[in-house]
């Protein structure tokens, strides 16, 4: 949210608190601006990544804070609709109450593509309408919608869980109908498989080939199409939208994801990980500096999915919060897994009770006082740079500005070195 701007006073402002000030901005408040609290009133920027970042059309960075939104995954294979909750413009208005901006949101490939006796009022065109419909509310309300393939299964099978790897018998089909569909809106991210794990889910070079080249680098038992296909098969529709990629042990390992990276003719490729702490590969801040740090130096990279634990059976937000502040540190983004109200349990992974936005504790609350706080720093260094440049417009002060400006754009990683 744009802060608004501060009264203007004919007193000078001291010259400790002209640096003070810039000192403030340099503690930490160098995010983007966050959406309102209210539906918007301009389309929705779209997104492509510029180095190692995501920005707007206008050259704006944007880093994305948000959900997993489940139900579109399994609901509709289900019998039980198509959403498993409410999707209306009053639920997502609870969202920006938390100052969410992206919301992930799963896709059944045989929901989408209307296959293997998914009722019609549940699958194909009433699906694509749905989801679209969502999309839509979403970005009236600043968040952006990243679109993942969830449930899936080749053949005849139906999709009631996830598989290793896309199937070849549909996934490339679903991706180049998903992408025709959204190729004409570049705020909705494409994710081609949620939680990769080919291989017996080990961390191979095998796995990793399969990963990326699908085909005869497979041996799940049925045909698989790899990253390098379906990436390739979304292009070719036209579509410019920004694509996601998750590493391999569900999502769980970028040890190798560098070396294995697929070919994007757009270079619109970004990198993202689930990271639950009590499992994953790398849970703890010296892999994090090891295994992504050199990812993030690359390309945009993201949590596509984090929690205290994988199951529900921790309560506790000790190591979510140290993952949330070392990635805050990195300027990268996340997604809390889950918006959905499952349970009320200390340790359920839900962060809802409610779809009015009541957060549930102790992840919940948490999550949702971790956005608010980084909010609050962005409004604050909005306020400050606001005075410091109408500082700046006086002629005496211009020693001060220069003094202070030293002080704090001097670090070449800080993000603010041009604000002047």
């Amino acid at each position: 949210m744009t802060a608004p701007h501060p009264r203007r006073t004919r007193r000078s402002a001291p010259r400790a608190a002209i640096i003070a000030a810039f000192l403030l901005i340099g503690s930490g408040a160098r995010e983007p601006t966050h959406p309102p609290a209210r539906a918007a009133t301009t389309p929705l920027s779209g997104l492509h990544v510029r180095g190692n970042q995501l920005v707007t059309a206008q050259g704006h960075h944007v880093i994305l804070r948000g959900v997993n939104r489940s139900g579109t995954e399994y609901a509709c294979m289900q019998g039980t609709g198509i959403f498993d909750g409410p999707s209306d413009a009053a639920s997502i208005r609870a969202m920006t109450g938390w100052r969410i901006n992206a919301v992930n949101i799963g896709l059944n490939e045989e929901c989408w593509l209307g296959l293997n006796g998914v009722s019609a009022r549940e699958g194909g065109p009433a699906y694509h309408h749905a989801i679209v419909a969502y999309t839509h509310v979403l970005e009236s309300f600043g968040i952006y919608p990243l679109i993942s393939l969830f449930w899936e299964a080749p053949g005849t099978r139906q999709a009631t869980d996830q598989t290793a790897m896309p199937d070849a018998d549909h996934a490339s089909a679903l991706w180049r109908s998903v992408a025709t569909t959204f190729k004409g809106d570049p705020a909705v991210l494409l994710r081609p498989k949620e939680e990769p794990f080919p291989a017996g889910n080990a961390d191979t070079p095998a796995a990793w080939r399969c990963w990326r080249d699908g085909g005869g680098a497979c041996s799940e038992g049925y045909r698989v199409v790899g990253m390098q296909s379906l990436i390739t098969t979304i292009r070719a529709t036209g579509a410019p939208n920004v694509i996601q990629l998750s590493g391999i042990q569900h999502a769980n390992q970028m040890d190798q994801f560098l070396a294995y990276t697929p070919a994007d003719p757009l270079h619109d490729i970004m990198a993202a990980v689930d990271v639950y702490p009590d499992v994953n590969p790398c849970g703890t801040v010296a892999c994090y500096n090891r295994e992504y740090a050199p990812i993030m130096a690359r390309m945009p990279f993201m949590a596509g999915e984090f929690g205290e634990s994988v199951d529900g059976h921790i309560c506790a937000v000790t190591n979510a919060t140290i993952f949330m502040n070392w990635m805050d540190q990195h300027h990268a983004g996340y997604l809390a897994w889950t918006w959905d109200t499952w349970g009320t349990r200390c340790g359920d992974l839900s962060l809802i009770t409610d779809y009015q936005g009541t957060p549930h504790a102790p992840n919940g609350t948490t999550y949702r006082a971790h956005l608010l706080r980084l909010v609050a720093g962005v409004q604050s260094a909005h306020r400050s740079l606001v005075m410091l440049r109408e500082l700046a417009s006086r002629p005496r002060r211009t020693e001060v500005i220069a003094e202070a400006a030293f002080v704090l754009c001097a670090p070449s990683r800080n993000r603010f070195a041009a604000c002047l």
